[in-house]
């Protein structure tokens, strides 16, 4: 048995914010999870045959210098809604809340210790239930958000848009 690796880029990652309800901040460099903010990431899976048996799939954010939440603890979770948002109408008030009852990862968040720093996430249980939650779907999506943080903690990453895009690196069989 072998197994083939896709590299998948995020098609789609904003922020939003309690404390400025209304706004949108797709299309930004940058990523900002705080006590206030969650973070939505979509990655495309089309690729992938529909039989294909995953081995693995791991979400890869990269940290900016700009953070100070190292030690944190993030909660990654699936939205409610497949498809429901968009990256540059997405807002505080629109957005798509967790699915409940569906599988969640929590995970300390390491600080930035130079350029190329790696926050990995071990999705793979999460990614096979959320093939079975919306079989038809096309892509992965996923949101953050901080359990019991700190005020005035900031925890930044890149975006697609910044210098180094969340990617999903996903793990296949390959005699499926």
């Amino acid at each position: 048995d072998t197994t083939t690796y896709y590299e998948v880029p995020a098609i789609a990652d904003t922020t939003v914010s309690s404390s400025a309800s209304a706004a949108n901040n797709g299309g930004m460099p940058f990523l900002m999870l705080d006590e206030n903010s969650w973070i939505y990431l979509r990655f495309p899976f089309d690729m992938l045959p529909q039989e294909a048996v995953i081995l693995s799939a791991v979400m890869e954010l990269y940290v900016s210098p700009e953070s100070n939440a190292g030690g944190q603890t993030v909660t990654v979770s699936m939205p409610e809604l497949k498809n429901a948002w968009e990256e540059m109408s997405l807002t505080w008030d629109n957005r798509i809340v967790p699915l409940a009852g569906a599988p969640t990862l929590t995970q300390q968040l390491l600080p930035y210790n130079g350029q190329g720093t790696k926050e990995a996430f071990n999705l793979t249980e999460m990614f096979l239930a959320y093939r079975q939650y919306f079989p038809a779907a096309d892509s992965f999506e996923v949101i953050l958000s901080l359990q019991n943080p700190q005020s005035g903690t900031l925890h930044w990453l890149w975006s697609r848009e910044g210098a180094e895009s969340p990617n999903f690196m996903i793990g296949i069989q390959n005699d499926f």
